[in-house]
């Protein structure tokens, strides 16, 4: 590969495709990673977090460490846009929703120890349940603090904006 300058860029020779010049201010601990985004990099599917305020304070005022570390385990178990935990056919049945005794074993965790933190993160609506005919379908992780996809799924917004509690009301 040969490089000539050219005004304010750079040719590679070879090919003509212009290289452009970039200077990066780094700290020691922090790495700068070059990726191609023509070879797909944008097909790269990313768990987004929210960091606004709201959730800032649920993590680190009203979540001990145990409590997160759980919240953060189950990340990698959502599946695309539905945030449902999901198996990926090595831990569960690839794409079928998975129960709390999967997780348990899935993530290394007792029983009590995870209904412990259920229960608190039920109550700040981190975790929710995807309802179909009047019975459990699915767990989800609320939207307003993570994203694995583009835009969340109308069925999941629903699951968190819903002010009825389903187990209360009259199935006939």
């Amino acid at each position: 590969m040969v490089i000539e300058k050219v005004g304010d860029f750079y040719v590679d020779t070879a090919t003509g495709e212009k290289l452009i010049p970039e200077t990066i201010l780094r700290r020691q601990t922090e790495v700068v990673k070059v990726f191609d985004a023509s070879k797909g990099g944008r097909m790269v599917k990313h768990i987004k977090l929210r960091s606004a305020r709201e959730q800032k304070r649920l993590y680190y005022n009203q979540l001990d460490l145990q409590e997160r570390g759980f919240l953060f385990s189950l990340l990698c178990l959502m599946d695309w846009e539905t945030n449902l935990l999901v198996g990926d056919g090595e831990n569960g049945e690839k794409g079928r929703p998975l129960s709390w005794s999967m997780i348990d074993r899935i993530i290394g965790v007792s029983k009590p120890f995870r209904i412990r933190i259920v229960r608190k993160l039920e109550e700040h609506r981190v975790i929710g349940y995807m309802v179909v005919g009047g019975k459990q379908a699915g767990i989800v992780i609320n939207p307003r603090y993570a994203l694995f996809g583009r835009k969340p799924d109308d069925a999941l917004l629903q699951v968190f904006e819903s002010e009825t509690d389903v187990w209360e009301e009259d199935h006939f």
